[in-house]
This record gives structure tokens, sequence and C-alpha cells, in this order.
């Protein structure tokens, strides 16, 4: 990963204790709000991170997410 993208994952586990959540639909189950359309389905059609507009967390598509944590 991109030493900027390491470097606001460090930020973010400084301020919340999970900085990477899943989204279900528009859902983000970091903050529980819903995250805009535009960026629910740009997380939905590619490996991309993107970060909740809300709580700032890193979040990812249910899909994408490893076997172990669905």
């Amino acid at each position: 990963p991109p030493a900027s993208m390491l470097s606001l994952y460090d930020r973010l586990a400084q301020r919340c204790a999970d900085p990477l959540s899943m989204l279900t639909g528009d859902m983000c189950h970091g903050c529980e709000q819903q995250i805009s359309k535009r960026v629910a389905v740009l997380a939905d059609r590619s490996h991309e991170v993107f970060q909740c507009e809300h709580c700032g967390r890193l979040i990812f598509a249910k899909k994408h997410a490893p076997d172990y944590v669905t």
C-alpha cells in the first residue's frame, strides 16, 4: 500500500479502535450512517479504498471482504 494510505490508517487507528469498516449496501458499519450512493457504487465496483464521509473510516464493500470477515 502507498505510504499515504498507511499514514491515514495510523491516524484513524489513533482516533478509533476500528479504522476499517464494511459497507452493507450504502450503510457504514463503523458509524451506522448511510453514505452517498455514488461512493457506495464505486466501492461495490472496485477494490479501491474509500473513506466514509461521516466518520472517516476506510470502507470496503461486503462482497470484497475476505470470507472470515463476513
